[in-house]
């Protein structure tokens, strides 16, 4: 989803099609960050109790960069192990995959890495 997009059609995104994370692009299709689920609900839950963080009734309007936060990502090309070693190391549940020139390609979950390298062992 392009930077550009607004954070409420983010929100119909995320309710349609069920989605935990959106990748934001900017505007030649590189991953530049990401908007988590778990953002959204924290954000409504804070309006619902009076405290507003962002003041989610502007930040409706707002592009996605308003609301996204950086991501890490790793090329296509590292190896698996590598790729849990760097996950663990940065504390991160979650790495975007992107190709060669940086166009997100995949997310790489750390319970489905370590599966995959369980499997074969």
């Amino acid at each position: 989803m392009e930077e550009s997009v607004l954070v409420r059609d983010i929100v119909a995104l995320f309710v349609e099609r069920k989605l935990r994370m959106i990748v934001v692009t900017d505007v030649n299709g590189r991953a530049c960050g990401a908007v988590h689920d778990s953002q959204l609900l924290r954000e409504i839950q804070d309006l619902a109790h009076g405290g507003l963080r962002l003041g989610w009734t502007s930040a409706a309007g707002q592009p996605a960069s308003f609301i996204m936060r950086s991501v890490t990502t790793i090329p296509e090309t590292v190896p698996l192990r590598e790729a849990v070693t760097s996950m663990a190391t940065a504390h991160q549940r979650q790495l975007l995959v992107v190709d060669e020139q940086g166009f997100p390609i995949g997310l790489l979950v750390d319970v489905d890495a370590l599966h995959a390298l369980h499997a074969h062992n």
